[in-house]
């Protein structure tokens, strides 16, 4: 008994539903995106204990008192009250955020696939590799840095051709292809 009313404890319990209204999709949503992306029991069973007061105290407001039960329409109350409350403001944001998630994470990993295939923005980087042959990393294929010493002979090729310097040999020609083995290094 709060300030002399039995009735006020209720108000402790009736807050977090009212509050659920505007802030339970958001939370659900994120709750929907944590259990995409971590898959385990901690998240799942976040996402149901969560929303267990809220959803809890109005299921009880909705269902009590039972005298309640006869009267027209209170079928119909308890029809819209599960579809909304529970329905919309509970269980279909978490669907909307781990579908999302799940679909973004799909996305994401048949790009990168389709990249590693040469198919995609990878092709970007070889060429800006290409302009700037120190870049090369430790780890890249032979087939880059053969491409990269064809591309350098070629337009050295094309340079010295455009001078015109006596003596200067064209060693490779635009039209040749870097071939997949490469030379060996010399140390």
């Amino acid at each position: 008994m709060m300030f002399g009313y039995g009735d006020e404890l209720w108000v402790l319990l009736v807050v977090p539903v009212f509050l659920w209204i505007p802030l339970g999709p958001l939370v659900m949503a994120g709750m929907g995106v944590w259990c995409a992306l971590r898959p385990g029991r901690w998240p799942r069973l976040w996402s149901v204990l969560l929303p267990l007061l809220p959803v809890v105290v109005s299921a009880i407001l909705v269902t009590l008192p039972t005298d309640s039960w006869g009267r027209p329409g209170h079928t119909r109350d308890v029809v819209h009250y599960v579809l909304a409350y529970v329905g919309g403001l509970t269980v279909l944001p978490w669907l909307l955020g781990h579908g999302i998630a799940r679909l973004t994470r799909a996305v994401r990993a048949r790009r990168d696939r389709a990249g590693s295939d040469g198919r995609s923005g990878h092709a970007l980087k070889a060429v800006a590799q290409r302009r700037s042959p120190g870049a090369l990393r430790p780890g890249q294929g032979p087939q880059l840095q053969n491409a990269v010493s064809v591309a350098d002979m070629t337009a050295f090729a094309l340079f010295s051709a455009s001078l015109k310097v006596p003596g200067s040999a064209v060693t490779a020609r635009p039209t040749e292809r870097p071939s997949s083995v490469a030379p060996p290094r010399v140390s």
